[in-house]
């Protein structure tokens, strides 16, 4: 079969599946093909993968709602192919796009004393000490799963981050580290909230959290001094509608010094707090 006609009948057969998505399966399976541009070069060509183990791969991802990211055991963040298996939260856009905004403000700082809390794949500590390649960035996880892959992805570009095995709740009050930048995207949906079938088949520690999902950011702003140093910033990943009851939790930690940025899509999703 002809490239373009895959991608026509499948577009035109599965009306829920996206040209993305589609694009996902095609790189996954092609050996020559792995980008945009390679595609349109060869799109008049016969195709070089499974046609069956591709509608195999359509079908487990629209009826069966297994994540596109579990099948192909990859995603794809800031420009970095990373390995990720079931049991490990899938990064988001918003993610990737605070990542980009921390490379942006930090790229001339050296000798940063990084930790990422909740680190989960790995994506956001190991992303950090690619690009800040003089410091030392540290993973906080308490899952095995997420941690063995985030070691995994470490290894793959042979990074130099640390990981480290333990329960937030208790290791924020018994640390004798503090860093100069810490990052944080934990688990801020509320346990009532309805979620897609397919994002249910994530984690569910990793998605949900008690107090209409602001116990993360509850237990570590109240522990915000023994783990950053004076003058350092902390900065969250937060939910489009959590702003109001934040500025809450701010005040009664008596933290003032803070601000709240858009993402890509003009939603508050990113704050920012010095010490």
């Amino acid at each position: 079969m002809i490239l373009k006609e895959f991608v026509d009948d499948s577009l035109k057969n599965n009306p829920e599946l996206s040209k993305a998505n589609l694009l996902k399966i095609i790189f996954f399976l092609s050996k020559e093909i792995k980008s945009n541009e390679l595609l349109h070069l060869n799109i008049n060509k016969e195709i070089d993968f499974d046609l069956k183990k591709a509608n195999k791969i359509i079908n487990k991802f629209l009826n069966k709602k297994i994540p596109l990211e579990y099948i192909t055991k990859s995603f794809n963040f800031y420009n970095n192919e990373y390995y990720i298996t079931k049991n490990v939260f899938i990064p988001r856009d918003e993610t990737e796009f605070l990542v980009s905004n921390i490379i942006k403000k930090y790229k001339d700082v050296s000798n940063l004393k990084v930790l990422d809390i909740c680190s989960g794949s790995g994506c956001i500590s190991n992303t950090l000490q690619m690009h800040f390649k003089d410091s030392m960035v540290y993973g906080l996880e308490k899952n095995k799963t997420p941690l063995k892959i985030a070691n995994m992805n470490k290894n793959k570009y042979s990074l130099n981050t640390i990981f480290i095995k333990a329960n937030i709740f208790k290791w924020i009050k018994t640390n004798n580290m503090k860093f100069d930048l810490i990052v944080c995207n934990p688990p801020y949906i509320s346990k009532d909230y309805k979620l897609d079938k397919i994002v249910l088949k994530e984690p569910k520690a990793a998605l949900f959290a008690d107090n209409d999902g602001l116990l993360f950011y509850e237990i570590i702003l109240s522990n915000i001094k023994n783990i950053l140093e004076l003058n350092g910033t902390l900065i969250f990943e937060i939910g489009f509608d959590q702003k109001d009851r934040l500025i809450n939790i701010l005040k009664e930690n008596k933290l003032t010094n803070y601000n709240f940025e858009k993402d890509q899509y003009g939603l508050d999703r990113n704050l920012y707090i010095k010490l």
